[in-house]
């Protein structure tokens, strides 16, 4: 079962970020008073002050880059063949395999 579900996320995950990326901003957008996507940055819906900052900053920019994360590494994943040594060598760090 674990695997069935992270093989779907995997395999959806840079359609699943761009989603939420998409949706944090036009829901926070709305909500916003006076916010115009035309006139004003994304990252005034995230600044420090504005109402329900950190809830769009976690579903605005950190979950859409844990998602494109981990769409790289199940794109990692399905690379045929061995890898180059420097490559190699990096995935079997300590640092990755603890």
């Amino acid at each position: 079962m674990r695997s069935r579900v992270m093989g779907f996320v995997g395999g959806h995950a840079g359609s699943l970020a761009a989603l939420c990326g998409v949706l944090a901003a036009l829901v926070f957008g709305t909500a916003l008073e006076g916010y115009s996507q035309t006139r004003h940055p994304l990252a005034l819906l995230g600044a420090h002050g504005m109402p329900r900052a950190l809830a769009f900053n976690l579903t605005g920019f950190v979950l859409p880059g844990l998602l494109a994360a981990v769409a790289a590494i199940a794109l990692r994943a399905r690379l045929p063949g061995d890898l180059d040594g420097g490559s190699q060598e990096f995935l079997h760090t300590d640092f990755l395999n603890a």
